[in-house]
């Protein structure tokens, strides 16, 4: 699985002493243009995580990360420049009076993410039994009772991530067979996805583990490998869930990135790589919006979430981030991460500049917070396009079970303010030295820590109105 680390990208302020003073606030490393004064990064003390691969099957033992770290981290101020504005190009840009997207992603309001589990994977193993995946980073098999607690518990939406590669019947995309999902995972996937559907509960699936050179990579040299390997993927699962209503929401890529490289988590503006990254990602969300809309059937009219690189809330920003254009109005949605403020939600403990501590009442533990809100509400949903922060979370560091219930509440009651749903990242794991962000007890359907529970779930019928 993916360690994930601080997911960091570039943007330019019109203040370059605002600029300064939140990225040393921030912890993270952003790429200055010239006019500002630096000419290379300015490195507040974030350490890079390391990207891992450890997946021993049914030992519990997940390297994780959190897992999806995701990836914002807050601007000071509103974007321009060599940045400019994100580009709302085909009918969203006009959707501004009827705002289809934005009030159809208030009905989502508070969520929780299947981790670890149809998205887990090991590629040195070859398992006989296709479905032992599901299990091989310590994760139980998902049952009906389990989606039945979710809702019980109040949450209204799950997402599911998927990772395919492991499940192709030939994995060689680029071989003259085509690609074919294998159809017992198929039916897995649907299976769980029932479980949902039954329980009226919304649910999002994705492309998840797929970013890497043998799959999906995007860079001109692998972009018609790329290219091939989304459209088969949407093309398959977009036919198996054709009939399915609104409950049910596909999401282009989880956080698109170029992975191995120094620009992994670190967008910058300056390097053609990062430039040609950007339009493939655009290329892909395009071809993700054309595939599933020519698959017929509820699909003409399915609600589409798109990612910018890493899903992170600066790209997204940018003018190189095109949001597709779309045969059907009103049904784009923004798909965003934010494990902010990032010292406190995701730095390893070990890390010097980690943080333990979120006081509610304090600008330092809440800044990010509120900037991740007004630039969402100013950037996109003024402007008709709904936004999904599908992942978000605090990892348990040392028991801080205070501090982690009221950054969730705050988190939580800050986005529902702005009528933004998100959803918790829960990896399953919460006793171990990999990142702990595990929430719900799937084996005994019950609470990890129920303080933090608590304050989760009320925070979710304050902000949303449950």
């Amino acid at each position: 699985m993916n360690l994930k680390s601080c997911k960091r990208s570039f943007f330019t302020l019109t203040s370059a002493v605002i600029l300064i003073t939140s990225l040393a606030l921030s912890g993270c490393v952003y790429y200055l243009p010239e006019e500002t004064g630096n000419t290379g990064a300015i490195n507040t003390g974030a350490d890079e995580k390391e990207k891992a691969n450890s997946s021993a099957e049914d030992t519990g033992a997940e390297d994780i990360a959190a897992e999806d770290p995701g990836a914002s981290n807050k601007n000071a101020g509103d974007i321009d420049g060599d940045t400019g504005e994100s580009e709302m190009s085909g009918n969203n840009a006009d959707d501004a009076a009827g705002h289809g997207s934005v009030e159809f992603a208030k009905k989502l309001k508070l969520g929780w993410n299947l981790g670890n589990t149809l998205d887990a994977f090991d590629d040195n193993k070859v398992f006989a039994d296709d479905l032992k995946t599901e299990n091989c980073w310590g994760n139980p098999t998902t049952t009906k009772e389990m989606i039945d607690y979710l809702r019980d518990q109040g949450f209204t939406t799950v997402r599911i991530p998927v990772t395919w590669h492991p499940h192709l019947e030939d994995p060689d995309i680029n071989s003259g067979s085509g690609i074919r999902i294998n159809e017992a995972w198929l039916k897995r996937v649907k299976e769980v996805v029932d479980y949902c559907i039954e329980d009226d509960l919304y649910v999002i699936i994705n492309i998840h583990h797929d970013n890497s050179k043998e799959y999906y990579y995007p860079d001109t040299e692998h972009r018609e490998q790329s290219l091939r390997y989304v459209e088969a993927v949407w093309k398959t699962v977009a036919e198996c869930f054709k009939d399915y209503d609104e409950h049910l929401i596909f999401e282009s890529l989880n956080e698109p990135r170029l992975v191995g490289t120094i620009y992994e988590w670190k967008m910058n503006y300056f390097a053609d790589e990062c430039l040609d990254a950007e339009k493939i990602i655009n290329e892909s969300n395009q071809l993700f919006v054309d595939t599933v809309r020519a698959s017929g059937g509820k699909n003409a009219e399915r609600y589409l979430l798109i990612p910018g690189y890493d899903a992170s809330s600066i790209p997204i920003q940018s003018k190189n981030f095109l949001i597709p254009r779309d045969t059907t109005e009103g049904k784009l949605m923004i798909e965003v991460h934010a494990y902010v403020p990032y010292s406190f939600a995701l730095q390893e403990l070990s890390s010097a500049e980690t943080n333990r501590y979120f006081d509610p009442e304090k600008s330092s533990s809440t800044y990010q917070i509120d900037d991740l809100g007004k630039t969402l509400d100013e950037k996109f949903l003024s402007k008709g396009v709904g936004v999904v922060v599908d992942e978000f979370g605090a990892r348990n560091k040392k028991d801080n079970d205070k501090d982690r219930s009221a950054y969730y509440k705050y988190f939580i009651e800050t986005m529902g303010s702005y009528g933004i749903p998100c959803c918790i990242w829960d990896n399953g794991i919460a006793s171990s030295d990999n990142e702990q962000f595990g929430i719900v007890n799937r084996r005994e359907l019950s609470w990890y820590f129920p303080g933090v529970a608590e304050s989760i779930m009320s925070a979710g019928r304050e902000g949303y109105g449950n």
